[in-house]
């Protein structure tokens, strides 16, 4: 028999790292939406810039 127990493992390692994949798009995502201010109101942390253009 040729690679029997080594394909399940191939197998194995395949489902892990589309899982790890996944859990990791998943908290990105979570991530972006928690940090966007989509919501309207004001932003938590804010800092108002000076609207100056010399033209230099």
């Amino acid at each position: 028999m040729i690679g029997g127990k080594n394909m399940k493992n191939i197998g194995g390692i395949k489902i892990i790292m589309i899982a790890a994949l996944a859990l990791i798009i998943f908290a990105g995502t979570g991530a972006a939406v928690s940090l966007s201010n989509s919501g309207g109101g004001t932003w938590k942390y804010q800092r108002e810039m000076p609207k100056s253009n010399s033209g230099e």
